[in-house]
């Protein structure tokens, strides 16, 4: 048994369980026991809790899948080298259990990124480099827990905070509802920012990013209603998931120009948003990455942009005019709905794809054009475009969905593509303007009550190639005109 090990099991043995439940009482009895290259370590491990987990959750020294647990805990989430993290929580282990019984843990234990690890209880451990212990040795122990070059936790409550230079990582959750934060600066050689890391920071104004970071985790500053503006630097190539969600007086953020990647709902809920201009670099738009931007105007898309997904601009009432690039191939669900000040969208030639209900509730859009790339349109695709004068669709179009115009109620003429096969349910529903409508040879199968209330229809061509009209089979030897007294008026128009 080493140094470490022998000191630790001592005080175990002299002050019990007790005294390793109480965090300040056993840091206590670790400085006064214990000078060597370990202290540090461990006392971290104990504002950690790897001293309280081992008490209550360890059974034995054989318990692999416990001590795994707490050393995953270490690496992943407060990115503690594998190494220190496997020295610490076994150290705890020896001192609660000892080592009269024959152990074999340490061919349980998953060992990550250190291939070259020895036993557990060798003496491998890595020791800080010279640099490393001017970090932890030169900053203000009250204000935060540093392991290694990561900030793991800022237990300060100053409203001004300058985090201290050579930290490479803030870590998860490390400043995470941290009360009166107003202002932050990050020195140059931060190099990422971990998941959630300034979660819940309320009153969080400013913060100066490093020039150096690569990357910016899931969640980063969700929640920080207070943030007005923020520069992401030329650095920065991954942004994750929902970073600014709910980061309600965020009005402008500047994007670098090599970002690859921004997660969903990055910008979620971004009320006071204005503008924003995504690099050309980016491939696509994640889902609902600007969905309930109340404020939106205009936004730049980059030619570059392939893919924009569901509701990525779900309810974004102000927003008025978009321009959307030559590369585009698919526009997801709902990926507009909503847009109430929407008036125009030019949709390019080359689009393969566009989702369900993806103008549903665009109430001021007046007119849209469908490219010939397009074969079939979706479930509620113009739902309720209530301003909706006039719609071009390519002859290419076999398919349109059910409700995909019902209660575009100023829509007086439609010419239905001359390649159409099947119109879902109720697809015209509620279009009062409607008066006349000839469905082309060729149509197959018509949804029951496509028509469904409109009061102002006076006649319907019916082609012989109608087969079916909802579910009952017809039978047309010729084309027909049919009007209000034809039998087959309640099936297309009846409100049911």
């Amino acid at each position: 048994m080493e140094e470490t090990e022998r000191v630790l099991r001592n005080l175990y043995l002299k002050y019990g369980e007790k005294a390793f439940s109480d965090n300040l009482r056993l840091k206590i009895l670790i400085k006064r026991s214990l000078h060597n290259q370990d202290t540090k370590m461990l006392l971290l491990g104990v504002e950690q809790g790897v001293a309280k987990f081992v008490l209550k959750y360890v059974k034995s020294i054989n318990d692999a899948k416990n001590i795994n647990s707490m050393i995953d805990d270490l690496s992943r989430k407060a990115m503690w080298p594998n190494t220190w993290a496997q020295k610490v929580v076994m150290c705890f282990v020896i001192a609660k259990f000892g080592l009269d019984e024959p152990t074999d843990v340490s061919e349980k234990l998953i060992v990550k990124e250190n291939t070259n690890d020895q036993n557990l209880l060798s003496n491998s451990t890595e020791l800080p480099t010279q640099e490393e212990e001017f970090i932890m040795d030169n900053y203000d122990k009250k204000l935060f827990s540093i392991v290694g070059r990561t900030l793991v936790r800022y237990k300060g409550n100053l409203s001004i905070i300058e985090v201290p230079e050579g930290i490479e990582s803030i870590g998860e959750l490390a400043f995470y509802e941290s009360k009166n934060l107003k202002h932050l600066k990050l020195p140059n050689t931060v190099k990422s920012i971990m998941k959630r890391a300034f979660t819940n920071c309320y009153d969080l104004i400013s913060i100066d990013m490093s020039s150096q970071i690569t990357t910016i985790g899931d969640s980063a500053f969700e929640n920080c209603f207070k943030l007005a503006t923020i520069e992401i630097p030329e650095t920065v190539i991954h942004i994750g998931n929902r970073i600014f969600f709910d980061c309600q007086s965020l009005v402008s953020i500047e994007l670098g120009h090599n970002v690859l990647s921004i997660g969903k709902e990055s910008f979620r809920n971004c009320t006071s948003l204005t503008t924003i201009s995504l690099p050309k670099s980016l491939k696509s738009i994640d889902a609902q990455l600007f969905e309930g931007c109340n404020n939106l105007i205009s936004i730049d898309i980059p030619d570059s942009i392939i893919l924009i997904e569901d509701k990525a601009f779900f309810g974004c009432k102000n927003l008025i005019d978009i321009t959307l690039g030559p590369s585009l191939k698919s526009l997801g669900n709902s990926v507009f709905e909503g847009c109430s000040s929407l008036v125009q969208v030019d949709l390019i030639n080359g689009l393969k794809k566009i989702g369900d209900f993806a103008f549903s509730g665009c109430i001021s859009l007046l007119f849209i054009k469908i490219p010939s790339s397009i074969t079939e349109l979706g479930e509620s695709i113009f739902e309720g475009c209530t301003s909706l004068l006039n719609i071009e669709m390519s002859d290419r179009i076999t398919t349109i969905g059910k409700y995909a115009f019902a209660r575009c109620s100023t829509l007086h003429d439609i010419e239905l593509p001359t390649d159409i096969i099947t119109i879902g349910k109720k697809a015209f529903g509620k279009c009062i303007s409607l008066t006349n409508i000839e469905l082309p040879y060729g149509i197959v199968k018509i949804g029951e009550n496509v028509f469904e209330g409109c009061d102002t229809l006076v006649s319907i061509i019916l082609p012989a190639s109608l087969t079916y009209i909802g579910n009952n089979k017809i039978n047309l030897t010729s084309t027909q005109v049919i009007t209000s007294e034809h039998k087959y008026w309640e099936f297309l128009t009846r409100i049911k």
